[in-house]
């Protein structure tokens, strides 16, 4: 059990308690850009890298066809969830 904990759980413990484990990226992206009347995000995965029992997906997320973010996971929903985040801080960016 400890093996376990020290594995998947312990790595997360500070994401999790500073909240960063329940922001969802995407659903702010999609808010933000129906807000402005914009066409949906599209989600694109450009690579998948690993065995098959491991596999890393990388994703790009387009805003009016142009990539906004970048993002990489265990999963094809974490990569998402990166580049989502890196899109709004890009908008964010813009905005100033």
């Amino acid at each position: 059990v400890r093996e376990i904990l020290e594995r998947f759980h312990f790595p997360r413990i500070e994401s999790i308690v500073a909240g960063e484990e329940f922001v969802n990226h995407k659903s702010a992206l999609l808010e933000v850009m129906q807000s402005k009347s914009k066409p949906l995000p599209e989600y694109k995965v450009i690579r998948e890298s690993g065995p098959e029992h491991h596999k890393v997906f990388d994703v790009e997320v387009l805003l009016d066809g142009v990539v906004y973010g970048r993002g990489s996971g265990v999963s094809k929903k974490k990569a998402e969830q990166e580049a989502a985040g890196a899109a709004l801080e890009q908008l964010e960016k813009e905005k100033k």
